[in-house]
């Protein structure tokens, strides 16, 4: 027998291979999903809700003589953002949901910019049998991932995430080798991304990935906390387990992540919104420092072209906004491109001082420096430092430099690592995918 899915017309055919003829074919359904972002609006926001929507399967594939997996990628008014199983006579026994959309969430791996369509959109799928386990490998076009589940009696258990290059497609799983490998189409070379094949071998172990994930928030309905392009992080002085994190203009609600770094992968446990006026703010944010006063130091790059300030911003412990600090007008009207990268705040009460990072040279700076903005709060006064830079060392010609020294007073913090290992149920077997790199 052969199954084949006609994406367009939300329908499944099974094929009579020997005698040549359609032994049945039925609808693919519809689901309802609920937890969901429906709308680019550049915020995860999984409140909203989409009735009847049809599946449209992409890639097929047995899990069985009478079981088969769809990725329900979409294509017309459909794509029900997961994967289904089926029965060979129709009847569906399992259905992800939403879950998929929520794993791209709590990984990083969001495509907010999809959500008003079919959001993460799973085009491919394949099964295999490795050792004691059937796996079944679900591939994520928009997410960038490919989702590995346990096939289990109670329905397809969550084993790990894999990272690949941007628009998984086929993905070859080769039992006999122990590898599975994912073609990934995207290849646009003036963006800096080219197509990939990526090879994961199986083996014992600890995998690499994912870094970090975030907690289901149960204040939310247990949603998770939503989050991307993480851009600043900073320690809590109290607390060497605990980090802080924002992300950048990738997304438009401003927020400050709190990590746990004592688990592995570390974890985003709480958010906080930030709001001036008690409303909703959106900066780019890059940096992130904690006050004295238990609030925080945060920066926001400025653009001069979108006539955007460079920003120290100070918050309240509680994400209210209670300054917007910007440069003297002289100083502010020099900016370049690229402005206020990260901040530190030194010293205590009356002496301190916040140290704000120029990521570039700006204008009529010395050629070859960058400067650092020194803040005194006590006095509402900026001051500033100029440091040479080496010259850039890229062997593609990139503008990462180094800097050969730092005119300041600094002071010691202490520092932290973390290894990881995947927020997974782990097969029977207990082995994982580590990816192999050429």
């Amino acid at each position: 027998m052969a199954v084949v899915t006609l994406q367009e017309n939300n329908h499944i055919v099974i094929v009579d291979l020997k005698a040549g003829t359609v032994a049945t074919h039925f609808s693919a359904g519809t689901v309802d999903l609920a937890a969901i972002d429906s709308e680019r609006d550049k915020v995860i926001n999984l409140t909203g809700a989409l009735n009847d929507v049809p599946r449209e399967p992409d890639a097929v594939a047995w899990l069985d003589e009478e079981r088969f997996v769809t990725a329900n990628e979409g294509d017309l008014a459909g794509g029900s953002r997961g994967f289904s199983v089926f029965r060979t006579n129709g009847t569906v026994l399992y259905d992800s949901g939403a879950d998929l959309e929520h794993l791209a969430a709590r990984v990083g791996h969001y495509p907010e910019k999809r959500a008003g369509k079919k959001d993460n959109e799973p085009e491919g799928v394949a099964v295999a049998t490795f050792g004691e386990d059937r796996l079944i490998f679900v591939g994520s076009e928009r997410a960038n991932f490919i989702a590995v589940y346990a096939d289990k009696p109670s329905g397809p258990e969550l084993v790990q995430v894999l990272p690949v290059g941007v628009g998984p497609e086929g993905i070859l799983p080769i039992p006999a080798r122990g590898l599975v490998v994912v073609a990934s189409e995207v290849d646009s070379a003036e963006d800096g991304v080219r197509s990939t094949i990526a090879v994961f071998a199986l083996a014992d172990g600890e995998p690499s990935y994912p870094d970090i994930v975030s907690e289901v928030d149960a204040a939310k309905g247990g949603v998770p906390i939503t989050w991307g392009a993480l851009s600043g992080l900073a320690g809590d002085p109290n607390d060497a387990s605990r980090v802080y994190a924002v992300h950048d203009s990738f997304y438009g609600d401003s927020r400050i992540y709190t990590v746990d770094v004592s688990s592995r992968p570390a974890r985003i446990v709480a958010e906080l919104p930030l709001k001036k006026d008690g409303s909703p703010v959106a900066y780019d944010l890059e940096g992130i420092s904690v006050a004295g006063d238990g609030g925080f130091w945060l920066v926001s790059e400025g653009h001069p072209g979108r006539e955007l300030d460079n920003l120290l911003v100070k918050v309240a412990p509680d994400g209210t906004i209670e300054r917007e600090i910007t440069l003297p007008d002289a100083i502010a009207g020099r900016a370049a491109r690229f402005g206020f990268e990260g901040v530190a705040e030194v010293g205590n009460g009356a002496d301190a001082r916040v140290f704000v990072a120029v990521q570039r040279t700006w204008n009529d700076d010395p050629k070859n420096h960058a400067r650092i903005a020194v803040y005194d709060p006590a006095s509402d006064s900026w001051g500033f430092l100029f440091y040479p830079l080496d010259e850039p060392e890229s062997p593609a010609g990139g503008w990462v430099a180094s800097a050969r020294s730092w005119p300041s007073r600094a002071r010691s913090s202490p520092s932290w690592s973390a290894t990881t290992r995947a927020d997974r149920t782990p097969p029977s077997s207990g082995s994982i995918w580590w990816m192999l790199r050429a």
